[in-house]
Parts: structure tokens; C-alpha cells; sequence
């Protein structure tokens, strides 16, 4: 959209003879950023976020954009978000797309993740951090290859609250820690190892007619998307 913005005349040109073309050849024998600063704004809402990812250090190296046989890019990211932080590292092939290599998030804050999956989460994270980290594959071409391998997923110090009018959160947990997970798009496959949790603190209520507090935000998410999918039929 920034793009079509500030450039009017090419927002409507034709593409399909670039899309169709094969990529330049071109060649970097190394890419280095260090120290850079990068500003994600999210206007997707009615109050924009920002988020300043800083210092952000990425170092790319033997990369080309034409196919060669087991000659593959290598590629190492750092990026901290306060006491968040991402490193992220291993082989780039573009021709054809292909990647492999380790990824690990850490202390991700739940007001971080409440912003991002406040449209698919009906609860309100109110405490909390998690930490992933996995070996992934990535293959785009003539097929599609997704899959991770060796992964650990850690929550620590969580609190929920089953809706924004609560004074206290309903959940509240120590550390879950899952070890060994593991996902194949293409099988349709996930697989968890061992999982551990504790300090484990669960309060579920029912009201007058029955309905489970915990269950309650479910089904009105479910009525508001009925209500979406019929708002358009005559």
C-alpha cells in the first residue's frame, strides 16, 4: 500500500511479463547489517501499534539468484524487541526457494502476543511469556515443503482471564514446558514430546443456566462469525 501510494504510476502497470521472467543474475558474495533499527507499524486496528526492533543484525552470504547444484546461501539473524529477541540461522536457496535452519524466539511478552492473536484468541492474556525454539524446512517450487523438527515451546508465569470485565485471571500457571514438537504440512502430522507443567491454578464457574464461564467466549465468537457469513445473503 506504501508502495502504490508513492508510486501512482506503476500501481496499475501490467506484470505479467516480470513475473513470468526468470530473476537477474546476480551475485553477493556478503550482505552485512550491523546495528540496524527497524519500525513495524500495524494500522490493521483502530489504535496503531508500533514496534521498534532494535539492534537488528543480519549477515547473508554466497548468495545467487540462479540455481546451483549443492551451493547454498548461509544466513545468520539477530533482532531484539526490548527483552524480546529472535536468532534466527542457516542455508538460503533462491533458485528454487529453499531454506533450512534453526529458529529461536525468546521471552516473547503476552502484550506482544495479545496484539497478534487478539483476533483468534477469545481470551485476555494478562501475564506471561513464551520462548520456541526448532529446525525447520522450507522448500516453495512445484511443491510446497513445511515441516519442523526438535522443537521446544516454554510458557512461563501465564495469566488468562476468560474476558476483559474480569478482576482476576481465571488461569494462572509456573512453566509449561513441551519438548520433542514437531510439525509436516505436508503428512498433516504434529507430534509433542514430553510435556511439564506446574503452579497449575484453574477456576471454572457455571452461571444460573448452566453455561461454563470458560466456554462462554467460544460460542459468542461462534455467533459473531455466523453473523458475518450471513451478513451479505439477500
Amino acid at each position: 500500500r506504501d508502495w502504490q501510494r508513492n508510486n501512482p504510476d506503476q500501481a496499475g502497470a501490467d506484470t505479467a511479463d516480470d513475473q513470468a521472467s526468470a530473476p537477474p543474475p546476480f551475485y553477493f558474495g556478503r550482505i552485512t547489517v550491523a546495528g540496524g533499527e527497524l519500525l513495524l507499524r500495524d494500522f490493521s486496528k483502530a489504535e496503531p501499534a508500533e514496534f521498534t526492533i532494535s539492534p537488528l543484525d543480519l549477515t547473508l552470504s554466497d548468495l545467487a539468484t540462479w540455481p546451483r547444484d549443492e551451493q547454498e546461501s548461509n544466513y545468520s539473524l539477530q533482532a531484539a524487541l526490548g527483552d524480546e529477541s529472535i536468532d534466527w540461522q542457516g542455508e538460503l536457496s533462491i533458485a528454487p526457494v529453499y531454506s533450512r535452519g534453526s529458529l529461536e524466539i525468546s521471552d516473547i511478552g503476552f502484550r506482544t502476543l495479545q496484539h497478534f492473536l487478539a483476533p483468534y484468541l477469545p481470551y485476555e492474556l494478562r501475564s506471561g511469556s513464551i520462548s520456541l525454539q526448532s529446525e525447520y524446512e522450507l522448500q516453495a517450487g512445484q511443491v510446497f515443503l513445511l515441516a519442523t523438527r526438535n522443537g521446544t515451546l516454554t510458557l512461563d508465569e501465564v495469566a488468562v482471564a476468560v474476558d476483559g470485565d474480569s478482576e482476576e485471571a481465571e488461569l494462572t500457571s509456573g512453566t509449561l514446558a513441551i519438548d520433542k514438537v514437531g510439525f509436516d504440512l505436508n503428512a498433516r502430522e504434529a507430534t509433542v514430546g514430553q510435556v511439564t507443567l506446574d503452579g497449575l491454578d484453574l477456576a471454572v464457574s457455571r452461571n444460573s443456566s448452566g453455561a461454563i464461564n470458560w466456554l462462554a467466549p467460544l460460542a459468542s465468537g461462534a455467533a459473531e462469525a455466523d453473523q458475518a457469513s450471513g451478513s451479505g445473503d439477500a
